[in-house]
């Protein structure tokens, strides 16, 4: 009987260390004033300086009417040119299913060379998430490089605000929002290069690919990031534009 019980409570055990190292988790920054996550277990966020080593401060904005329907000021985080920020993976976080949220404005679209990158998985070599500058210096679109454009045509303009969501489920389908609303499908499932990965296993925004010496980056703004390790609803994406454009 001893025997028995010992052993049941020791699968309890395994039973609820398995279900709390899978359990849904969610690490908001919100880049106020430092660069800790809402939950303590999560790693803060690394700046990334430029190549003259500058990175940024924490600066306050005005959203103007015409994003959300009403002027208010918001808190984040000003990177210079060619600086960013980098989140390190903890082990057993996310892998190929997640969502992230990020909300930013790219001052200006500094050309040549005609991208601004905004986020890439690896930097092992050029793969990343671009706006690719189609009518440089006023209007974008937004490029996954190497695989191509992506959305709408000459969506993205520097100064103006853009909450983007990114929700990559298991089969490697990756689905874009922008500003609430979906804005395009990309298939991952062969290339496998938007996921985080050894040995590096980090996500970097903003800065470019080191060693190509061609600055594809411009200075801008980012107010919030949030990474999950579970896929989010079209509700749940709607509501955290509707969060950002809020007073709260």
């Amino acid at each position: 009987m001893k025997i028995t019980f010992v052993s049941y409570l020791l699968g309890f055990c395994i039973l609820v260390f398995s279900a709390s190292a899978n359990a849904q988790k969610t690490y908001t920054y919100s880049l106020s004033n430092g660069f800790q996550a809402s939950l303590t277990d999560a790693p803060a966020l690394i700046q990334i300086p430029n190549d003259d080593g500058i990175s940024g401060e924490f600066v306050m904005r005005e959203v103007p009417k015409t994003i959300c329907g009403q002027t208010r000021n918001i808190e984040g985080y000003f990177f210079e040119d060619n600086a960013g920020l980098q989140f390190n993976n903890p082990e057993g976080f996310i892998s190929e299913t997640y969502s992230i949220a990020f909300t930013f404005q790219i001052d200006e679209f500094i050309s040549p060379p005609s991208w601004v990158r905004i986020l890439s998985f690896t930097h092992k070599d050029d793969v990343g998430i671009h706006i690719l500058l189609t009518k440089s210096p006023d209007y974008g679109t937004l490029e996954l490089w190497p695989s191509g454009t992506v959305g709408k045509s000459n969506f993205f303009s520097p100064n103006e605000f853009y909450q983007m969501v990114l929700i990559r489920d298991a089969a490697g389908l990756m689905k874009i929002y922008v500003n609430g609303r979906e804005f395009a499908e990309y298939d991952d499932s062969e290339t496998q290069i938007y996921i985080p990965q050894d040995p590096d296993n980090y996500i970097i925004w903003f800065r470019d690919f080191p060693k190509l010496g061609s600055g594809e980056a411009s200075p801008g703004f980012v107010s919030n990031i949030v990474l999950a390790n579970f896929l989010w609803t079209k509700e749940e994406v709607f509501q955290k534009w509707e969060d950002f454009c809020s007073d709260q």
